[in-house]
């Protein structure tokens, strides 16, 4: 995680900044893909039954 100086120029840039990522559920968008992620994993993921998921 990036964090800025309280540095007017840098903020202005952040701001401006258009955010990358992009929710394909709800279209929200996020400035990081950990913010992506855990907003996913949220709201549009829902708990799959031990045994059925093939990623474990």
């Amino acid at each position: 995680m990036i964090i800025f100086q309280s540095n007017p120029l840098n903020q202005k840039l952040f701001l401006n900044k258009k955010m990358p990522y992009t929710c394909k559920e709800c279209k929200l968008e996020f400035y990081s893909r950990e913010g992506l992620e855990v907003h996913v994993l949220r709201k549009h993921t829902t708990p799959i039954p031990k045994g059925l998921d093939h990623f474990s």
